[in-house]
């Protein structure tokens, strides 16, 4: 199926960002070391958002590249740090780095990405959307902390499972929405209908990837979450029904099958149906966006195909196989 004008200048947008980090006046490999992560890239889901949302505002891709590759440099570095936290050995069918290097040096090499990150975004001279970046960058501690608490006590409340999300998922989502509309001048009414459509599509994202966490052909270790003592959406709706299986699901390890199929699939199907709901909060805060841009109802037409397109694509990645039972 031949790619639309509007999919096919956002895959040229995407495919065209750099990703070089130059060795000139530093002498360790490091550099060379961070260039490798980015020839795995995954889904580019912020960049792509900055691109759509840029082009609801009327900017040009050359105007906000630094933006859509800043975002992803940082994503990437929350998750150099996320797994030397998790202890994780594979991401993207792909070593991490902390399984290749102490766990220090996989730390330098998320500082050394956030660092070129402010580097990078220095040079625009816009320092209210570094100011908003550094924000979005503590909220992601924060809800690594929150989370790890959870962690702790074994226990999450669907408040504070939004919660963590909206720090740890939403928060660089929303950055990749606002930015656009800070640089094109845009009103505070729309900049708040930016923060909350990137709020809800990160809402939607984590309980697509919660989903994910029990999917055997999803590359990582079935039910990590469990294993590492953490109630995702997915448990949390287990145990809403059944909450009697909370001691018995803790233990699970996935060196054993899953013995819980039926009520993992009612839980399961709890959370894609609450995405769907949130789905159409998001079509709203987008309706609203899009009556303040200056493009034609095709071009609008082709932005809500394009971001529908981008949501289902998470849906089908993070949803397939799913009743197969884990190896």
């Amino acid at each position: 199926m031949p790619l639309t004008s509007e999919k096919l200048h956002l895959r040229n947008a995407i495919n065209d960002l750099q990703f070089d980090f130059h060795q000139a006046g530093l002498k360790s490999d490091l550099p060379l070391r961070v260039n490798e992560l980015f020839q795995n890239s995954g889904k580019m889901f912020r960049p792509a958002l900055c691109f759509i949302f840029a082009k609801i505002f009327g900017l040009t891709i050359k105007e906000v590249s630094s933006y859509a590759k800043a975002v992803e440099m940082t994503h990437t570095a929350s998750l150099i740090h996320d797994d030397v936290i998790d202890e994780a050995h594979e991401r993207r069918k792909y070593p991490t780095i902390n399984s290749q290097k102490p766990n220090a040096l996989a730390v330098l090499s998320g500082d050394f990405l956030l660092a070129s990150v402010i580097a990078e975004l220095a040079s625009k001279g816009e320092l209210e959307i570094i100011t908003d970046l550094t924000w979005a960058i503590k909220s992601l501690a924060d809800g690594e902390w929150l989370q790890f608490h959870l962690k702790e006590t074994h226990n999450s409340t669907l408040a504070q499972l939004k919660e963590v999300s909206l720090r740890k998922t939403s928060s660089l989502m929303i950055w990749s929405c606002v930015t656009p509309a800070k640089l094109s001048g845009q009103s505070q009414e729309v900049i708040k209908h930016c923060d909350e459509f990137g709020q809800k599509i990160g809402l939607i994202f984590q309980m697509l990837d919660d989903v994910n966490d029990f999917n055997p052909d999803s590359g990582k270790p079935f039910a990590q979450d469990l294993e590492t003592g953490l109630i995702n959406f997915v448990s949390y709706y287990i145990l809403e029904d059944h909450p009697q299986l909370k001691e018995e699901l803790l233990k699970y390890s996935n060196r054993s099958p899953f013995p819980w199929q039926k009520e993992l699939q009612m839980g399961i199907e709890r959370v894609i149906d609450e995405t769907k709901r949130i789905e159409n909060e998001l079509n709203q805060h987008l309706n609203l966006i899009l009556a303040h841009s200056k493009l034609s109802q095709i071009e609008q037409e082709g932005v809500k195909k394009l971001l529908d397109e981008l949501i289902q694509k998470l849906r089908k990645t993070f949803t397939k196989n799913l009743t197969s039972k884990p190896a």
